[in-house]
């Protein structure tokens, strides 16, 4: 009796045993199917891997995880509504799937669902506050839309959870400067540098934030390291080349506004105007003419391009040349002080006095300067005009003119 309830018992267990077994291995074989295809999704065997995760759900219906694997995989081969479709499976299967709902996020960010995606990187961060990626997601949309405050915030919790993530500092300082807050950029620029030596859009972003302090040599210094990283394009060498002017570093200006012409073809007029400025600056007149004269071609009015001209002339002892300019000058602008001036002094060094006389006096009308006073006041000295002299040597002495005080010192009490 005994006998016979021990096999009874054995043929009752067995099927429950088998279906434990089998289900156990019907179980592994899906896990091994499924570690297959993430090895392949890792190598970027996106299809293979497809075909994997694919397998997988055959098997096992509401294995989340491979709906959320093969989305991924549809959504790098751009196949978004299959995407969609899996990802929205994985959240019907597991409702607080906070990586389910922010790689539904990206794809709805990508065809231009913002709203949507928006919707999921909340529920994405409701169910895993700590989900960092989420955060610089969402900060990413909403700086797209203009939502700025809330991107600086999103932001700023991302590196909260992570202070070594140098994107969140990047995209940050980028907020940073369109709410206004320089200072807070550059720190963020800097830090995000320093947690990624090879950010050149991070140092070019810092260079203009310099270039707008003039912190001019700083400026530089970011411009390089940006053509350093191969960050080469025209924006770098025309930022570095207008630095390199403002910090008086016109030979490095030149080669700049050099490259700029010959390398990307620009034909700008303010280029032309500061590169010869710099030649101008470096002593080198003929090639300074050459680029007012580029500007005038096409800009024919250009007062700064004929004052510089004319002052290169000067420089060339071409008086006759630089007297043309001036002239036309007094021709588009009658009420032009530093032409009045300088063409006065033409006239004083020609010994023409009566003319030099009319012009610094229209120049001093116009704008009182110390070195049309100076001048007239030497006017009036060779024409015996001993008062007149001391009145206009007193005035530029009053306006910091130094040869002029020392005149008064000695002639005029």
């Amino acid at each position: 009796m005994f006998r016979i309830q021990k096999v009874n018992i054995i043929v009752f267990l067995f099927p429950i045993l088998f279906s434990f077994i089998a289900h156990k291995s019907f179980a592994q074989i899906a896990n091994q199917m499924f570690d297959a295809g993430e090895v392949k999704m890792n190598a970027k065997d996106f299809n293979g891997a497809i075909t994997e995760f694919t397998k997988v759900i055959k098997k096992v219906d509401n294995f989340y995880e491979a709906y959320i694997d093969r989305g991924k995989c549809y959504y790098a081969l751009k196949k978004n509504n299959e995407a969609i479709a899996d990802f929205t499976k994985a959240l019907s299967i597991k409702k607080d799937c906070s990586p389910a709902f922010y790689y539904r996020a990206l794809v709805y960010s990508d065809i231009g669902k913002d709203k949507e995606a928006l919707s999921d990187l909340d529920n994405a961060i409701k169910y895993k506050p700590s989900y960092m990626e989420a955060f610089i997601k969402r900060a990413s949309i909403e700086e797209k839309l203009k939502k700025y405050l809330a991107a600086y915030n999103d932001y700023s919790k991302a590196i909260e959870l992570d202070d070594k993530n140098a994107d969140a500092y990047y995209h940050r300082g980028l907020v940073c400067i369109l709410i206004s807050k320089p200072n807070d950029a550059i720190i963020d620029f800097t830090k995000a540098i320093q947690l990624n030596t090879t950010n050149a859009n991070a140092y070019f972003q810092r260079g203009m934030l310099y270039d707008n302090n003039a912190k001019y040599k700083e400026a530089i210094a970011d411009y390089t390291k940006c053509i350093e990283l191969k960050l080469v394009n025209k924006e770098v060498f025309t930022k570095r080349a207008y630095s390199n002017y403002n910090a008086k570093e016109y030979l490095a200006a030149i080669a700049d506004f050099i490259k700029l012409v010959t390398e990307y073809k620009q034909k700008d007029n303010d280029l032309f105007l500061k590169r010869g400025l710099c030649y101008m600056f470096s002593l080198k007149y003929n090639e300074a003419i050459k680029d007012f004269t580029k500007v005038l071609t096409t800009e024919p009015k250009n007062i700064a391009a004929l004052l510089n001209r004319a002052f290169a002339y000067e420089q060339l002892k071409k008086s006759a040349m630089a007297m043309f300019d001036y002239n036309k000058i007094l021709l588009l602008d009658s009420k032009n002080a530093e032409a009045y001036y300088k063409r006065g002094n033409i006239y004083y060094n020609q010994k023409k006095y009566d003319q030099a006389l009319e012009d610094l006096s229209n120049s001093i009308n116009i704008k009182s300067s110390a070195d049309a006073y100076y001048i007239r006041g030497l006017v009036y000295e060779n024409t015996n005009k001993i008062p007149e002299a001391c009145l206009d040597f007193k005035a530029a002495a009053a306006l910091g003119h130094k040869e002029a005080n020392k005149i008064v010192d000695k002639y005029c009490y």
